[in-house]
C-alpha cells in the first residue's frame, strides 16, 4: 500500500542507532558521505526498532545538524560520514547553508536546507 506525508516530518523505524540531529534515510539507516538521505532525526537518540521523527529536506524552515569539523557561518554544508555535515565537497551532496558557526566536530548548528541539489 502506498502512503504520502503532508507535513514536514516522517516517522521512520530505525534499523540502526541514529543520534538526534544526524542524517537518516527512509529505511532508518545512518547516512554516509555519498548519501543524501531524506532528512535529519529530530528525536532523542534512537536505538534499533525505535520510531523517530525525521525532518524532511523539503520541509519549510531550518534544521539542526551535527558538524563533522569547524564550519563558518554562511558556508555551504555538505554530507559527511556518520550522518554529519561538513564543508568538504568531494563526493558529497550539498545539503544546506550554515546559519551559525561550528567550532569543532560534534557541534550542533542550525542549517537552512537546499532542496534538489546533486552530488559534487
Amino acid at each position: 500500500m502506498s502512503q504520502y506525508v503532508d507535513v514536514g516530518y516522517r516517522a521512520v523505524i530505525l534499523t540502526e542507532a541514529v543520534a538526534q540531529y544526524l542524517r537518516t534515510d527512509a529505511t532508518g539507516t545512518l547516512c554516509g558521505i555519498t548519501e543524501r538521505g531524506i532528512g535529519v532525526n529530530m528525536t532523542s537518540p534512537g536505538d534499533i526498532a525505535d520510531v523517530v521523527n525525521v525532518a524532511l529536506w523539503s520541509k519549510a524552515g531550518t534544521v539542526k545538524v551535527i558538524a563533522a569539523a569547524a564550519i563558518s557561518k554562511d558556508a555551504i554544508c555538505y554530507s559527511a560520514a556518520s550522518g554529519k555535515v561538513s564543508v568538504s565537497a568531494s563526493t558529497a551532496y550539498p545539503l544546506g547553508i550554515a546559519l551559525e558557526a561550528a567550532g569543532a566536530d560534534g557541534d550542533i548548528i542550525e542549517m537552512m536546507p537546499l532542496v534538489g541539489e546533486t552530488a559534487v
